[in-house]
Formats: C-alpha cells, sequence, structure tokens
C-alpha cells in the first residue's frame, strides 16, 4: 500500500514512516489484497496537537460509490492513535467490500 505522509507541527522521520508501514499499511493490505496497486493508495496527515497528542487524518479513494474511505482518530500516544485508525479503517474497507458483492450478486 502506498502512503503519501505529511506532518503539521512534527517531522515524518524514518520512524514514524516505519510505524505507519507497520500499523497502517501492512494490515490494511491484507483487506485490499483483491485491488491493484494503483488503487491501493492513501494520503495521511499527523499533525502534533498544541498542547498534547496527535490527530491523525486517513483519506483514500477506492472505485464506485462508497469508495471514500476517511477517518479521523486523536490521542496522547501515536501507536495507539495508529491502532485505532487501523481498526476503524479496516471496518470501512469491509463495509465497502460487502456493497460491492451485494451490487454484484
Amino acid at each position: 500500500m502506498n502512503l503519501q505522509v505529511v506532518g503539521d507541527g512534527i517531522e515524518i522521520d524514518e520512524h514514524i514512516k516505519e510505524l505507519l508501514d507497520l500499523k497502517v499499511g501492512k494490515e490494511l493490505d491484507k483487506f485490499l489484497k483483491d485491488f491493484d496497486e494503483d488503487l491501493k493508495h492513501a494520503n495521511i496527515k499527523i499533525e502534533k496537537l498544541a498542547r498534547s497528542g496527535f490527530k491523525v487524518n486517513f483519506d483514500m479513494r477506492l472505485p464506485g460509490g462508497g469508495g471514500h474511505i476517511y477517518r479521523e482518530e486523536e490521542g496522547d500516544d501515536l501507536i495507539n492513535v495508529l491502532i485505532a485508525l487501523r481498526k476503524e479503517v479496516s471496518t470501512q474497507i469491509k463495509d465497502y467490500k460487502d456493497k460491492l458483492q451485494e451490487y454484484r450478486a
């Protein structure tokens, strides 16, 4: 999965890129194995909040109706935010794939 990452108030270093790949990219790729590689593209924005914590936005477009996958998560620990984000996005992808199956049937 191709993840385009942007930081706001935080430098996106190799450690963060590895975390994203491990906690988000590889896990979501399992749900998208039926899709071409050029369709597995998502934009992620990581924002360091003023007081403490992080806000992460995930935005992905897949073909067909209902193919817009978007989620925003906030929390104090970046790893926990990424795990929560992955869980919610994977649910949206499953719902999207179920709708595709219903449409094809």
